[in-house]
């Protein structure tokens, strides 16, 4: 079991990679406008990683939508190396959406940085924009719990061309937390029962892969903010001490997206 850094007499501090092929607008969102005014929380963002790039300076860098490909290139070599070193010292990795995809795996896409071994599936149908409809993987698991905050509902989530992964080839270390249970009309049907997000080591560094867009969901800031505190492995919460609990405002009751097979 991966031993807890203690953060308790310094903020936690987030990096949010903004480099080309990347979207800043993710700063944006009410998740990281939070974050950026929370006391015990210090919020950065860059178009390159900084140098020096070590535990010693960030927590937790975050990846947002975007193109992965163009991620990489940005990065380079160099930026890639040191993002790697960064995990596997005990660094958190958040990717969202392309920041997904960035940290995952497929053989025919050589430019990831496969921090977990996650084989993302290839959709070719074009543009997928909407709502899906996402179930906990094993509600009892300890990563899905806290990242859901004990929460065991379906909820919704908006879903932008994301990164959808194969369960059955997730490394034996590879957890997924959440599922697609129903798709929007249009939407390819293999979606359907893929994970939207996994976690997992990289070496000493926490990684949490998500492929549709909590960010961009308002009912879902506590779980960006549950995926950032997991990741950077640390007892600390956010805000002030009289924030609320960062339980998800999960969706049970909505209406199910629409769905050819329903």
């Amino acid at each position: 079991m991966d031993e807890v850094r203690d953060l308790t007499d310094r903020p936690l501090r987030v990096f949010v990679f903004i480099g080309v092929g990347a979207d800043p607008s993710i700063l944006a969102t009410q998740s990281f406008r939070k974050l950026r005014t929370w006391r015990n929380t210090v919020l950065t963002a860059g178009s390159q990683i900084p140098t020096p790039f070590t535990t010693k300076e960030y927590d937790v860098v975050v990846f947002p939508g975007g193109t992965a490909s163009v991620q990489r290139k940005t990065l380079g070599d160099t930026g890639a190396k040191a993002v790697t070193e960064f995990v596997q010292a005990g660094g958190g990795f958040v990717g969202i959406c392309g920041g997904a995809y960035l940290g995952g795996t497929n053989p025919k896409k050589p430019w990831t940085l496969a921090l977990l071994q996650a084989d993302f599936w290839l959709q070719t149908k074009g543009n997928l924009s909407g709502t899906v409809k996402l179930q906990p993987y094993n509600a009892r698991d300890d990563v899905t719990q806290a990242l859901l905050g004990g929460s065991t509902a379906a909820f919704t989530c908006h879903f932008h061309n994301g990164a959808c992964f194969y369960t059955d080839r997730c490394g034996t270390d590879v957890t997924p937390v959440v599922t697609i249970q129903n798709i929007p009309q249009g939407f390819p049907k293999p979606m359907r029962g893929m994970a939207a997000v996994v976690t997992g080591m990289c070496g000493n560094g926490r990684v949490v892969l998500c492929g549709p867009h909590p960010e961009q969901t308002p009912a879902l800031e506590s779980f960006v903010h549950n995926m950032i505190k997991w990741a950077s492995n640390s007892p600390l919460g956010f805000g002030l001490v009289n924030q609320p609990a960062l339980v998800p405002t999960v969706c049970p009751e909505a209406e199910d997206p629409e769905d050819p097979e329903a």
